[in-house]
């Protein structure tokens, strides 16, 4: 039955695409094409054919109506349309033909007068994209930021500008010319939004990029320069900051690490903190170094100069391997070497078993010893002789019974 309605639904919308066609055809009688009846025929089949999961058809419908709008200057519409074939391309999973027909369907509105609503629609397709193509995230958060500055909100265009931050330092491998560019337009932005806390925070970000490419000289140019930023100079970033380029100057691991682990960083949006951390560790494939054990039973410990070491190496599993099997072996060795028993000594019989007797008469003597023994040793006798006389002796307690049947009868 379900097959059934899908078939009908797809006779249906094949009949309204082909009006719609006709209604762009001109003839003898008639001049001009129709283009509103016809985007609305395509939009009608487009909604069909992503009822049915006929996402390629229903993509075509809305890039045609969208079309069909523009040359009936409609030019809203046309974006609308174009932004519904981006929804359609998402479901189908085709991400960057989405992100395409969104950055259009943004031209579309921004030529209608809508900016905001284009700055809308390109967060949107950003989102969409962040997770699995995070550098065309950042490029469309950049858009955005631009977008919306021409509608004058600069709050909204400085937290884009951050997020466009947030995808480049995700993005394998580091591209930390983007992300020095980008941080610099967006301190722009967010300085003259009033926004001063998140532009200590890209400084920061900037700075550690400089000191990740190797230019200590150019971080510190920074630092000088943002020193008339509102409450820079005399906050804590800029003091750990300061001793951070000197460090990474001198090649001071000890105070690389001791400023990486400052609470500044580590408030940071968890993508700048892992930034970060990576210029602490350094180089990840660096080769473990194996430390002697300072005691006894404390096993092998790894470390390496350059971070810490990954368990997931093949080689260090190797050795951790191969040092718990020697460990094995060792005990098994030591554990399977017989000990020496004690000698015997000449006087004494070891064949006799001194835990039972067969002496009979000792026996009885010592079962006479055990009931001659009086229980109750310091009990008075006079009170012992007392409780025999008022106890009542066997059999007594019968005889009152008889007596007392006697006189009833």
């Amino acid at each position: 039955m379900a097959s059934g309605r899908d078939s009908a639904k797809l006779q249906a919308a094949e009949k309204l695409e082909e009006e719609a066609k006709k209604c762009l055809k001109t003839s003898l009688f008639k001049w001009s094409p129709d283009y509103e009846s016809a985007a609305n025929k395509f939009e009608k089949a487009a909604i069909s054919y992503r009822n049915c999961q006929v996402y390629d058809k229903a993509v075509a419908a809305y890039l045609k109506a969208s079309e069909a709008y523009y040359d009936n200057n409609s030019i809203y519409h046309s974006g609308k349309s174009l932004e519904q074939a981006a929804n359609v391309s998402r479901d189908a999973k085709d991400l960057l033909n989405a992100g395409q027909y969104m950055s259009k369907a943004c031209e579309r509105f921004n030529e209608s007068g809508y900016p905001d609503t284009g700055g809308q629609v390109l967060a949107k397709a950003a989102m969409w994209l962040q997770h699995e193509h995070p550098d065309k995230s950042a490029e469309y958060y950049i858009q955005t930021a631009d977008n919306l500055l021409l509608d004058d909100k600069k709050r909204e265009s400085g937290n884009a500008m951050k997020d466009a931050v947030r995808m480049y330092c995700r993005v394998r491998p580091r591209q930390s010319n983007k992300i020095i560019e980008t941080c610099r337009k967006a301190r722009e932005i967010l300085l003259s939004a009033g926004m001063i806390n998140i532009a200590h925070e890209l400084v920061s970000v900037e700075i550690v990029a400089l000191l990740t490419e190797g230019n200590g000289l150019q971080a510190k140019e920074v630092l000088q320069e943002c020193e008339n930023i509102e409450g820079f100079s005399t906050s804590e970033d800029y003091t750990v900051l300061d001793e951070l380029i000197d460090a990474v100057t001198n090649n001071d691991e000890e105070s690389i690490a001791q400023s990486c682990n400052s609470h500044i960083f580590r408030a940071m949006d968890p993508e700048f903190a892992k930034f970060v951390r990576d210029l602490k560790d350094g180089t990840e494939s660096a080769a473990p170094v194996r430390s002697a054990p300072s005691k006894k039973g404390e096993g092998t410990s790894f470390s390496s100069k350059a971070g810490p070491v990954n368990m997931k190496d093949p080689s260090v599993l190797a050795d951790r391997r191969n040092e718990l099997f020697a460990r094995k072996d060792k005990k098994q060795t030591t554990g399977s070497v017989k000990q020496p028993s004690p000698p015997r000594r000449p006087d004494i019989d070891h064949n006799t078993d001194t835990d039972r007797t067969t002496n009979p008469d000792t026996d009885r003597d010592r079962d006479d010893l055990v009931t001659d023994v009086d229980p109750n040793p310091d009990a008075d006798p006079d009170q012992s002789a007392d409780r025999n006389t008022d106890a009542n002796p066997p059999g007594e307690e019968e005889s009152d019974d008889d007596d007392q049947n006697i006189d009833i009868n």
